[in-house]
């Protein structure tokens, strides 16, 4: 008995049992399915990274590289769902009763090989049924744009270059001191070289100031930008007091001694230079007007103060000076101060806060504030010249008596209140003590400008408090406010200067918690995705999702077999009309030219599902349409239209 087969493959006398519908589906819904993991993944992947470096993931291996291998797999996956799903809708295409062109045929063929013929297939479809139009050119779209879908997520990808990073690998150190101590084991161990540090910072700042201030100590900062919490160190302060028209302790205590030090000058000194070529130069200097400068350490304790000022004190310089022309052998032999102006300079060690930061190799140091607070004192004072212990007289040699009288001896600091961590700041007697008497050595002296010469005989820091009142050249006369100014801008210096040699120092301290860690950042570059990028990808995958469920519901409904874009089905469904008129396989041109009129449709007949001619030319009429009647598989009477 001969059999007959048709587009769904069963013969009419043994009846086949076909496969669960969603199990012939299988394939395309696992692609689905798979392919909304695989973009999920880099959603997930792009957020975990967003904002940080790019991530070690092997020498061979980057993150542009696993992105582009996972979308790759998704690219694949609802492509391949997409073509089976466009060569399911080649034969829903054919089955409504109204012939189609036959050249569409090949363009659903071509639409699922290549995305040149997806998108071909957007403008070749020719004829009615608008839905399934609607559906095949959707899915064309989408199919032609998955070329797109992995450019277009790499470039959701991009790299900050401009943003500033922690850096794993960078140095950020910045010095400090909180014990400034040279006893170790109850020995007080001076060096020279602390003597050379105060005498080099008292330098520094008599050579920058009053002009420029003193820039802090610089930290270091591999990476060029760093940054710190503020931090607390021990340092030194300065305070500046015009008691010129007071009627204090103070005031009366610097006319004695103003009066004492010019009197000590012509007893001590002028009669005691032997008659000569030196007495003779001198004594003009002497007789002409000159602006005088006198400079000395105040040993007295100029009265009642707080017990956390005097403790901390480490010298008080009185300087008494004129801002007019005096005749030293008439108004200052006879004692007359009235010509006479007076200052305060006074030094404590303190506590100094700081906030640092270098940006771009520039660092700059911002002091947020300062405190003398003493918390604990065993110590009378760390003015060698006011301490008690140390017998009171103005000693300028406290190495000598420090091992005997006040060894291990301390004053501990307080922070400043609002970066009070509770942290000691602490000071050795001795150590605190030697700085003081070697700051005071350096500043006593007696400066006289005139036109015949320049007298001096004076420490480090004389020549520049005269040059911040008198000015140069000598004889042109300074406001008032621009003195202080000048004054104010040395004694920051002064102290400055000194705070910066006890940071400098800080490694050499015994029991010192000199280092201070910052956070070093550098321009890593950090990884920014733009998630507009990825909107191609998930709308690709949400319409193949909708457009497959489309394919298989109209499936289900027509009752045709799913083939797909099966070519086997392609020669099992071409009737030997449409063959004929096809014409034999010698010249695929002349093919292509003769099916350029042909019409089709698809129609039930005994063996199947199979691709009728419909003739060429326009739509067939109804005198062309011939009505017969099949068997069913469910028994039914079904019309088809046979041309």
């Amino acid at each position: 008995m001969m059999t007959t087969h048709g587009l769904d493959g069963q013969n009419t006398t043994p009846n086949r049992k076909r496969k669960p519908f969603m199990r012939i589906w299988a394939p395309e819904i696992l692609s689905i399915i798979l392919s909304v993991c695989l973009v999920a993944a880099i959603i997930t992947i792009l957020k975990v990274y967003d904002g940080k470096p790019q991530p070690d993931l092997g020498s061979s291996l980057s993150l542009n590289g696993l992105l582009q291998f996972i979308i790759t797999i998704a690219q694949f996956s609802f492509s391949y769902s997409l073509a089976r799903g466009l060569g399911q809708l080649k034969w829903l295409w054919y089955l409504p009763q109204d012939p189609r062109p036959l050249r569409s045929f090949e363009a659903y063929d071509e639409a699922c090989r290549s995305s040149l013929g997806s998108f071909q297939l957007i403008f070749r479809l020719r004829g009615s049924g608008n839905r399934n139009r609607l559906v095949t050119q959707i899915a064309a779209i989408v199919l032609t744009s998955a070329i797109l879908t992995g450019p277009f997520t790499q470039q959701a990808l991009t790299f900050d270059t401009n943003t500033l990073s922690p850096s794993s690998n960078g140095t950020a150190v910045v010095k400090r001191t909180t014990s400034l101590s040279r006893t170790t084991n109850g020995v007080f161990m001076a060096e020279d070289l602390d003597l050379v540090s105060i005498r080099s910072a008292l330098f520094q700042a008599v050579n920058d100031g009053p002009r420029l201030p003193i820039t802090p100590l610089s930290p270091n900062c591999s990476t060029g930008s760093c940054s710190w919490e503020p931090y607390t160190t021990i340092g030194v302060c300065g305070e500046l007091i015009n008691t010129t028209e007071a009627d204090s302790t103070r005031a009366l205590l610097y006319r004695d001694i103003t009066m004492a030090f010019l009197e000590s000058f012509f007893t001590g000194f002028w009669l005691t230079i032997p008659e000569g070529p030196r007495r003779e130069t001198l004594s003009s200097i002497l007789k002409s007007l000159s602006y005088v400068l006198i400079q000395g350490s105040v040993d007295q304790r100029p009265g009642q103060e707080a017990e956390s000022i005097t403790r901390a004190t480490m010298t008080e310089f009185l300087i008494a000076y004129t801002d007019s022309n005096v005749d030293m052998f008439t108004d200052a032999k006879k004692t007359n101060i009235q010509h006479f102006h007076f200052l305060s300079m006074r030094f404590f060690f303190c506590t100094k806060t700081f906030e640092t930061r270098v940006t771009d190799g520039v660092a700059e140091t911002r002091e947020l504030g300062s405190a003398i607070q003493v918390k604990a004192s065993t110590v009378d004072t760390l003015n060698s010249a006011w301490n008690r212990d140390m017998g009171g007289n103005g000693t300028r040699n406290p190495s000598s008596l420090c091992q005997d009288v006040v060894l291990n001896q301390s004053l501990t600091l307080a922070a400043p209140k609002a970066w009070d961590d509770g942290r000691p700041y602490t000071i050795d007697a001795c150590t605190g003590l030697m700085a003081g008497a070697e700051l005071s050595a350096s500043g006593s002296g007696l400066v006289m400008y005139t036109e015949a010469g320049y007298v001096t005989n004076t420490g480090i820091l004389s020549a520049a408090v005269s040059l911040a009142l008198h000015g140069k050249p000598v004889g042109r006369k300074i406001e008032p406010t621009m003195q202080w100014k000048s004054m104010q801008i040395l004694v920051t210096n002064i102290a400055d200067s000194l705070t910066n040699m006890i940071r400098e120092n800080a490694h050499s301290f015994v029991a010192n918690d000199g280092i201070v860690e910052g956070t070093a950042f550098a321009y890593i570059p950090l990884i920014r995705v733009r998630w507009w990028w990825l909107s191609l990808a998930i709308v690709q995958v949400i319409l193949t999702a909708i457009i497959l469920s489309v394919v298989i519901l109209l499936t289900s409904n027509s009752d045709i077999p799913v083939t797909k874009d099966s070519s086997l089905a392609a020669l099992c469904a071409i009737d030997s009309d449409l063959k004929d008129e096809l014409g034999p396989l010698s010249d695929i041109a002349d093919m292509k030219e003769r099916s350029k009129g042909l019409r089709a449709r698809l129609a039930r007949t005994d063996g199947g599902y199979q691709l009728c001619s419909a003739g060429s030319g326009p739509y067939p009429t109804e005198e062309d349409v011939t009505t017969f009647s099949v068997v069913g598989e469910k028994g039914g009477i079904r019309r088809v239209r046979s041309f």
